[in-house]
């Protein structure tokens, strides 16, 4: 895997997905960045909700997603209102250890470095330098804020 791959494949993910990008994959690496160290600077630190931390795996999405934990597969809707942010938290002592044993063991969503919150509106600041975001696995523009929201049953669907 080349360096620009590597990169692309392992940064800072965040968007209203359909699809939960990248985290399907079974292979710890693949599940944990920062684990391959042939990739470095993964970390990004956030501050939302007066909260400060890193992370460096982040998924954003339009409705609940199943199952809780880090490997969100489907939803039984999408117009509840609600956006599912999940986080991993890589900006604490000894965190790719304790992460790493909480994959093993399954305790993952249990984890005080995993972070899942359900909420209509969902606002962050990039404290570290701005990061490229990735929307439906297109990569976007660098951003130094990011401001999502969620509506209750706006869109119409019509069938015959």
């Amino acid at each position: 895997m080349g360096f620009d791959e590597c990169r692309v494949q392992r940064q800072w993910i965040v968007g209203v997905s359909e699809t939960a990008l990248g985290m399907q994959s079974t292979r710890i690496d693949d599940a944990l960045p920062g684990l391959d160290n042939r990739c470095t600077g993964l970390a990004v630190e956030i501050r939302y909700d007066g909260k400060t931390l890193k992370t460096s795996l982040f998924f954003l999405g339009n409705s609940l997603y199943r199952p809780s934990g880090f490997a969100p597969v489907d939803r039984a809707t999408i117009e509840d209102g609600l956006l599912d942010v999940r986080m991993l938290e890589t900006g604490r002592r000894f965190s790719r250890l304790r992460t790493v044993v909480a994959l093993l063991t399954g305790n993952l969503g249990r984890s005080p470095l995993y972070h899942e919150l359900h909420r209509p509106e969902f606002r962050c600041e990039i404290l570290s330098e701005p990061t490229e975001v990735a929307y439906d696995g297109e990569v976007g523009d660098k951003v130094s804020e990011l401001d999502f929201v969620a509506h209750y049953r706006v869109l119409s669907v019509y069938r015959p």
